[in-house]
C-alpha cells in the first residue's frame, strides 16, 4: 500500500444506476398526476415525467462527481455529499464482511455494488459503493 493513496471515483455507470433508481421512485408520482391532474390530459404527466427524469440524471451526476473513495494502510475512506461533504471512515480492523451484488442495470454495465459491513451497524452497511 502507498502512504498517500489517490481518491478514486466510482465507475460512471453509478450515474445510470442512481438515475434509474430515482426515476423508478418517481413513477408513482407521475401516475398520480396523470390520473388526477389537468382533466385527464396526458401531456401534463409526460411533462412531469420528462422533467423528473432530467432532474434524476442531473442529481445522479452531481452526486457521482462529489463522491470519492480510497483505501490506505489503516482504513477505507468514503467522501460524498453535494452541499455538505460527509466523510465516512471504516478502519480495516472493524470490517466484518464485504459483500457484492449486482442489479439489472449494474449487470448491463458489468459492474457490482460493494457493501462493507461493520459490527454494530444495525443491519445497514457502513459503506456502499454502487458501481
Amino acid at each position: 500500500m502507498t502512504s498517500d493513496p489517490q481518491p478514486r471515483r466510482l465507475h460512471w455507470a453509478a450515474i445510470v444506476v442512481e438515475a434509474v433508481g430515482a426515476a423508478l421512485r418517481l413513477v408513482t408520482s407521475v401516475v398520480v398526476v396523470a390520473l388526477v391532474g389537468s382533466g385527464g390530459s396526458g401531456s401534463t404527466a409526460l411533462t412531469f415525467g420528462v422533467a423528473g427524469i432530467a432532474i434524476s440524471v442531473l442529481a445522479a451526476w452531481l452526486s457521482w462527481s462529489r463522491t470519492t473513495y480510497w483505501l490506505d494502510d489503516v482504513a477505507l475512506h468514503l467522501r460524498s455529499g453535494v452541499f455538505t461533504p460527509d466523510e465516512r471512515i471504516v478502519p480495516r480492523s472493524r470490517v466484518q464482511a464485504v459483500d457484492t451484488g449486482a442489479g439489472p442495470v449494474q449487470r448491463l454495465f458489468g459492474v457490482v455494488e460493494l457493501r462493507v459491513q461493520t459490527p454494530g451497524a444495525s443491519d445497514e452497511e457502513e459503506i456502499v459503493l454502487t458501481a
